[in-house]
């Protein structure tokens, strides 16, 4: 139990460290602020994941937080002052460009999904299956958890339709 709290600290030390130079957009709706206290330690093992380095981020320039889509992409350059607190990303479809919104994720745990919480879901999560190209390079969109009634079934209600627990991500900085 020991070996399993250090690992969650080491980890959520490197989840700050590393999320510490990627300035996040805040929206007139609704900003993003804090750093989660916690992630769940099933959150962090195998099947299928983004890759090392890969966030979500905003494909459209002029479209809110909720209504937008994302895409995992690495950011090349991190938001800054200078370049107008945007950060360049190179998307997993070989596009690159300035963006405004820079989500990093985890997989959600059951355990985090409550009522009225802000998540991300993938585009195809109401199917059982994805493939892990798929995953990466599909879109993903934010919503709010709708009902939580069927979360023994491996299924959350975002937005009034089901979706898979296996394919909703909770942002590492949360989302009000």
């Amino acid at each position: 139990m020991k070996r399993l709290y250090v690992i969650l600290a080491v980890t959520a030390l490197w989840g700050t460290i590393s999320c510490s130079s990627v300035k996040n957009y805040v929206d007139d709706a609704g900003g993003i602020s804090g750093i989660a206290s916690s992630i769940p330690a099933s959150t962090l093992t195998g099947g299928v994941d983004f890759k090392k380095g890969e966030v979500l981020c905003a494909w459209y320039e002029n479209t809110s937080l909720m209504e937008n889509s994302y895409y995992a992409g690495k950011i090349l350059t991190p938001a800054t002052p200078a370049t107008k607190n945007q950060a360049e990303v190179l998307f997993l479809n070989g596009k690159q460009k300035w963006v405004k919104i820079v989500l990093p994720s985890h997989k959600a745990d059951k355990s985090e999904l409550r009522l009225n919480r802000v998540v991300l879901y993938h585009g195809s999560g109401h199917r059982e299956e994805i493939s892990q190209d798929s995953y990466r390079k599909g879109a993903w969109h934010i919503g709010r958890v709708t009902s939580t009634d069927e979360l023994f079934k491996g299924v959350v209600e975002i937005k009034g339709r089901k979706y898979q627990v296996k394919w909703t991500r909770i942002t590492n900085k949360p989302i009000r």
